[in-house]
């Protein structure tokens, strides 16, 4: 079960490394919607970007949480 854990996040990571965001600030679009269906939408690419480096860092962490406890 944490091996699978692992491959998702780690899967999830390196397709997140494939994203390219555009100088023109339309190079990608973040979508988010909250259980009561409201959205936001921006595709402000400092705002895309500071996202995305928040996923990446969220991602790192529980992949190494996971590692340490496949280890264990």
């Amino acid at each position: 079960m944490l091996i699978e854990k692992w491959r998702k996040l780690t899967d999830t990571y390196h397709n997140l490394q494939t994203f390219s965001l555009g100088s023109d600030g339309m190079g990608a679009t973040v979508f988010l919607r909250d259980a009561s269906g409201k959205e936001f939408k921006t595709s402000n690419t400092q705002v895309v970007s500071t996202v995305m480096d928040e996923i990446k860092s969220t991602l790192d962490e529980k992949i190494k949480e996971v590692e340490t406890q496949i280890e264990l």
